[in-house]
């Protein structure tokens, strides 16, 4: 479908179909939104609570199924079950939550995630063989090292499959501890060792936004920018772009993919889809960016054995 102009941006997630079908898009493809079971989920949104300096309100606070029911009703026709492990042990739990529910819901891509635990490789074979295509990492909650010696042979998984590393790599605003174990320089470092490792830079790297740009540039096969949290309009936690790094990341249009971070996230979808129009896409770039590029390197992942 030919659009000659970008379609009047969505004011709020009702309107989010709309716009998606002026552009001539069937929907949107959401490369981050977290799914985890009842248990640790409200334990996340307890964490989020006590936040202050800025507070951070809990925009759809609701059970799975209400949330699975919005992200359809606002136009999402694929999206991630992102989790995260915390401490050993968890895999099992966290990994057959989410690929249940993949099974059961076929807009839910299969995810998994990874932890340096003895048997991470079982692991990550047992979510392979269900299809899995894409992998959650967050060194920051996680306090482990990308170069932790138990994750080499996971890295070269990963990579022979063409599996999408999603990965949360820099220390952000609500995280306790963890730094350490963090920064765009060390997931530079795992791709010199595994360059043909798919992955998709978290929150374009805030906040070193400049590093990851400067990452996707050296590897325009291999990285993907995803921006939420970080290129929205919604009110808090508005992130400040110059000339310069909208430009930049302007010029990397083919590697950003849509993300919100949904449910945690203080504002609406629309929010994240707005913040979009700060890097002046024409109407086929919107088109690549909200979902013909994920879903072209989602379509490369490996599933057959």
């Amino acid at each position: 479908m030919e659009v000659d102009e970008v379609p009047a941006l969505p004011t709020d997630d009702d309107h989010v179909p709309a716009f998606l079908g002026a552009l001539g898009l069937e929907g949107l493809v959401d490369i981050h939104v977290h799914a985890m079971p009842d248990r640790l989920q409200t334990a996340v949104w307890r964490y989020f609570d006590v936040l202050d300096d800025p507070a951070w309100p809990i925009h759809m606070r609701a059970d799975a199924d209400a949330r699975l029911a919005h992200l359809a009703a606002t136009g999402v026709v694929a999206h991630t079950a992102l989790a995260y492990a915390h401490r050993p042990g968890m895999l099992p739990w966290l990994n057959g939550y989410t690929l249940d529910l993949a099974d059961a819901h076929g807009e839910v891509i299969p995810t998994f995630t990874i932890f340096p635990d003895d048997d991470v490789d079982e692991e990550v074979d047992r979510a392979l063989a269900r299809g899995a295509r894409v992998c959650k990492v967050h060194t920051q909650v996680g306090h482990y090292h990308l170069a932790d010696p138990r994750l080499t042979t996971t890295w070269e998984r990963l990579a022979a499959r063409g599996v999408l590393v999603l990965a949360h790599v820099t220390a952000v605003y609500g995280v306790d501890g963890g730094a350490e174990f963090c920064g765009i320089d060390t997931l530079a470092d795992l791709l010199d060792d595994h360059p043909d490792l798919q992955v998709v830079v978290a929150h374009l790297g805030n906040p070193e936004i400049d590093e990851a740009i400067a990452l996707a540039a050296q590897a325009p096969d291999t990285v993907l920018l995803e921006p939420s949290m970080t290129l929205h309009d919604g009110p808090v936690l508005q992130q400040s772009f110059t000339s310069d790094q909208l430009a930049r990341l302007a010029d990397r249009w083919e590697q950003v993919v849509f993300g919100s971070d949904f449910p945690s996230i203080p504002h609406d979808l629309a929010a994240q889809v707005r913040g979009l129009a700060r890097l002046d896409l024409a109407p086929p770039q919107w088109r690549a960016v909200l979902h013909d590029t994920a879903r072209a390197r989602l379509d490369g992942v490996r599933t057959d054995g």
